[in-house]
């Protein structure tokens, strides 16, 4: 258990957002979340089984951030916004959005009544999909059995787990056995930079919408990540960046799979 848990937490630092701050881990020591994750720079520094339990049973509470309900008017798209398309997923965005560059990555640039933001279209990457390939060979016959005691679906793969622990309640965790939460704590690592999350059903698509940490945020953006699953199972990801979290909501539920 204790190897796979280091696993999970390189899965998490490989798969961050594209919208993130310049800035190192260390340059937000008071970020509970960073905190806990954050390695000191001590060429001696070993982890015990004490650091390994509290890291667990910080993971566990990461694990209860169950779906909200998106707001209505989130869902209001204006009329005057335009569809932009990379790397198979569409995006609407206010007008006069110019393409460019942000950290040596293709960006959306755009202004809209005196709000300003960025957009990052990314696929899956290949070393990402290794991580996980080994997370559920390593522990997929385990994560079926605690799934199975919530009467969930587990089929192996990224959209199952965010459906999974996405639906899971606080009421739910705290209930559970000792053996489902040991076995679950590590997939706390998936959610450990998200503070809310939203589900969209479109299409045959499940899309999920997570409002990361302010750890990430840029230039006092508020910064959402979206990653889309297609009916096939393809894993497609975006980040939208804006200085107005209803717009950057906004943006982030016209997500979709350009045909």
């Amino acid at each position: 258990m204790k190897k796979f848990f280091y696993t999970v937490i390189l899965l998490s630092l490989i798969t961050l957002p594209a919208c993130r701050s310049e800035g190192s881990y260390n340059d937000y020591p008071d970020d509970p979340i960073v905190a806990e994750t954050s390695i000191p720079e001590e060429k001696n520094y070993t982890i015990n089984d004490d650091s390994i339990e509290k890291l667990q049973a910080s993971m566990l509470k990461k694990i209860d951030l169950t779906a909200s309900e998106l707001p209505e008017d989130a869902l209001d798209t204006p009329d005057d916004w335009t569809v932009f398309t990379q790397n198979k997923v569409s995006l609407k965005l206010p007008p006069d959005s110019v393409k460019g560059e942000y950290m040596e990555e293709e960006a959306y640039d755009f202004t809209y009544g005196g709000l300003s933001g960025k957009v990052f279209i990314d696929e899956t990457s290949d070393e990402s999909e290794t991580v996980l390939n080994t997370m559920f060979e390593t522990m997929g016959d385990d994560f079926k059995t605690a799934f199975d005691e919530f009467g969930m679906d587990y089929d192996g793969t990224m959209r199952s787990v965010y459906k999974n622990l996405l639906t899971l309640t606080s009421e739910d965790i705290e209930n559970s056995d000792k053996d489902t939460k040991n076995t679950l704590s590590p997939l706390g690592a998936s959610l450990m930079f998200f503070k809310k999350a939203y589900i969209l059903e479109k299409d045959g698509m499940d899309i999920f919408i997570f409002k990361m940490s302010n750890t990430f945020d840029i230039e006092e953006m508020t910064t959402y990540s979206v990653s889309i699953f297609d009916a096939d199972g393809n894993e497609y990801s975006s980040s939208i960046c804006c200085n107005d979290e209803d717009t950057a909501l906004k943006i982030a539920v016209t997500a979709d799979i350009a045909e």
